[in-house]
């Protein structure tokens, strides 16, 4: 058998994973080759050679990588939570009591009007839409905390709804029947019509 050969052979079997007659091969090989001997000699030194004891100083890199790693995570899961906060309390806000917001309705220029306070003094955000009957409006009420880049002018506490009561030329057009007002603590339902003719006394 060829030495190269052999040679690839040599540290499967100093490991004890060539098969018998692999090893029969290379033991043959060996007593009649001083070249692939000496090279057997010298894999089995270096096999033999204990290494040497660990010192924690080789180990610390690892240490301070995981210490870091960990910063970093922690670091991560803090900017998360205080962005999840700012969006919340800046942004969503929470639902206010129906006690806490005062309400006044006015029709001019064929406009309702409904004019939300908050008693508070607070930041009021009121969020609208027209539910899919199509016949009623639904206004959920939140008090937020101010941000940097708030926008709401003087009067953060103040919420202002609009509803056209005609088209452009005046006439009357079809109206939806009535606004749900949502609060934390439980939802009032009012007329629109009735709004209508109140605001004109």
């Amino acid at each position: 058998m060829k030495c190269e050969i052999i040679r690839d052979l040599l540290p499967l079997c100093l490991d004890g994973l060539a098969s018998r007659e692999s090893r029969r091969e290379v033991e043959e090989h060996l007593a009649g080759c001083p070249a692939c001997r000496e090279a057997a000699q010298g894999m089995k030194a270096r096999i033999e050679t204990p290494l040497p004891p660990l010192c924690p100083d080789t180990i610390r890199p690892f240490r301070k990588l995981r210490q870091r790693m960990v910063l970093a995570v922690l670091a991560i899961i803090l900017a998360c939570t205080l962005a999840a906060g700012c969006v919340f309390f800046c942004g969503v806000g929470w639902q206010v009591d129906s006690g806490s917001v005062r309400m006044e309705s006015s029709v001019q220029n064929g406009i309702l009007t409904l004019d939300f306070m908050l008693r508070d003094g607070g930041i009021l955000h009121a969020v609208s839409r027209l539910e899919s009957s199509g016949s009623t409006w639904s206004i959920e009420f939140r008090e937020r905390l101010s941000f940097p880049f708030d926008d709401r002018g003087s009067n953060p506490e103040r919420c202002f709804w609009g509803l056209h009561t005609g088209d452009q030329d005046g006439n009357p057009i079809l109206l939806p029947q009535s606004v749900v007002l949502r609060f934390q603590d439980k939802s009032g339902v009012l007329s629109i019509p009735d709004l209508l003719l109140e605001a004109q006394r």
